[in-house]
């Protein structure tokens, strides 16, 4: 009888530390949704576990579906500015166009010249700042006829920027500073070069410090290559409470803490601005050193999204976040811990497709997928309605 009550007593504790573990408290399941999966529509998920966020905090979703194609996007009423680009300068592009319920997209244009210069291909905007402590998310397509050290050989070292956080427009270099960039090294360095997202700060004269994840993988050619980050900035000077995690093509590409700046006048400067960040920039730098080839290379963007919380709904191509090799982000309509209603994008996704939805919290903890088809036809239709719960998935921040 002893015995018999041992194992009683153990499953019960058991039981208890399973409904008292933290993440038995944050793990998020979807039961269900209803509307219909086509670009523009509303839809609405169902489940527990969400968290809480506000519908619409500080944060920006651009398709450039708004412009004119071949259209300049330096305009008035535009957001966005550019600097330099004498000859061809960024315009709203509808070729190059992702899916079918695509419409344009940014196009850079980096000319034939020997050092690319930081004047002449950049498209910022400077009415979104970035604070200490903020979480942010960022999801960026890009495309390219740029081929790196594999085209050019191993002595035609280069390095070719995409994009920055900087800290005022036109200041691309003032740190700290995070970046998408692409070093192909040449015979210095691997066939592929590093890709890779970074931050950046000095902490000396003459010294630097840097947290960097690569992914070790050539971004194609002229086809579609998506870049996500989720990143937390340091809450102050001297602070190792920063995070970065960076996927590529929906491939974990890294993820660690990160260093805080720790200069007394980069701090003075953040504390007297009130913002680490507040401008964004777009770019197609490419520093042709040694090489005797310098072609015209055209890159093009879609779907930049930031914002000041890691928690999101995002639509992927596979049934589970780590076979993903895309996804998209969708704009949030109402949020609640057990309700989330989003406007579909369907982003590069053609009609017919299966897709999965996924709920990202605030702690970057992710659903199990649900099941959708683009084009009318989702997977549990209007079955979402809560009644009883299916049983959930539970994953973690990590990608397993």
């Amino acid at each position: 009888m002893a015995w018999k009550l041992s194992i009683a007593s153990t499953v019960a504790v058991a039981v208890v530390l399973l409904f008292l573990s933290p993440l038995a408290a944050v793990a998020q399941s979807i039961s269900g949704h209803t509307g219909t999966p086509a670009h523009g529509s509303t839809m609405t998920v169902f489940g527990n576990g969400f968290g809480q966020r506000d519908a619409d905090p500080e944060s920006f979703f651009e398709t450039w579906d708004w412009g004119t194609a071949e259209s300049s996007v330096d305009t008035l009423s535009s957001p966005w500015s550019t600097m330099g680009a004498d000859t061809d300068p960024a315009r709203f592009s509808d070729e190059q166009r992702r899916g079918v319920a695509a419409g344009n997209n940014l196009r850079i244009l980096l000319p034939d010249r020997i050092t690319g210069s930081s004047l002449n291909d950049m498209v910022y905007r400077s009415d979104f700042e970035v604070h200490p402590g903020d979480k942010v998310y960022v999801s960026n397509f890009f495309w390219s006829t740029y081929n790196g050290a594999r085209e050019f050989g191993n002595g035609c070292p280069q390095q070719w920027k995409l994009w920055n956080w900087a800290t005022h427009a036109g200041q691309i270099l003032d740190q700290p500073y995070t970046g998408i960039s692409w070093n192909a090294s040449g015979v210095d360095g691997p066939p592929d070069g590093d890709p890779n997202v970074w931050v950046v700060h000095t902490c000396a004269p003459g010294t630097a410090g840097e947290t960097k994840h690569s992914w070790g993988v050539q971004p194609p050619m002229r086809t579609w290559w998506q870049v996500e980050i989720e990143y937390q900035v340091a809450s102050g000077q001297g602070a190792e409470d920063g995070y970065l995690r960076v996927w590529f093509d929906g491939e974990l590409a890294g993820e660690t803490a990160t260093a805080s700046w720790c200069r007394d006048d980069l701090n003075d400067r953040i504390v007297n601005d009130g913002f680490v960040y507040n401008t964004t920039v777009l770019r197609n730098y490419i520093q042709w050193s040694q090489c005797d080839s310098r072609p015209d290379t055209i890159r093009h963007d879609n779907t930049v999204y930031q914002i000041g919380t890691w928690a999101r709904v995002a639509i992927g191509d596979a049934s589970t976040w780590a076979a993903c090799s895309m996804r998209e982000y969708q704009p949030i309509a109402a949020w609640d811990n057990g309700q989330i209603s989003f406007t579909v994008n369907q982003g590069g996704f053609d009609n017919g497709d299966r897709a999965w939805i996924y709920v990202i919290d605030d702690d970057g903890d992710r659903s199990g997928g649900r099941e959708i088809t683009f084009d009318g036809e989702g997977g549990g239709g209007d079955d979402g309605i809560p009644g009883q719960p299916t049983p959930p998935v539970l994953t973690d921040a990590t990608d397993t």
